[in-house]
């Protein structure tokens, strides 16, 4: 999957290519924040309201689980 632009302030673009049904954020610690259902194709998730710093984003589908970090500024 596609996450730009990273870091980002406001929003993220989700470039969902492995049809992911779930993102979740988590912070380093391993605390969740955040869920959205995604769609296929590309998903605008707002994330101004998350905390800044470094932030671990995992998709969750068929395929599994795959993480990725995502530096929220």
């Amino acid at each position: 999957f596609e996450l730009y632009p990273n870091p980002s302030q406001d929003y993220v673009y989700l470039d969902n290519s492995l049809d992911a049904e779930l993102l979740q954020v988590y912070s380093i610690d391993g605390r969740l924040i955040k869920d959205y259902t995604l769609v296929s194709g590309v998903n605008k998730l707002l994330i101004d309201h998350l905390p800044s710093g470094s932030l671990l984003i995992s998709l969750k589908g068929d395929f599994g689980v795959v993480t990725q970090r995502m530096v929220k500024l």
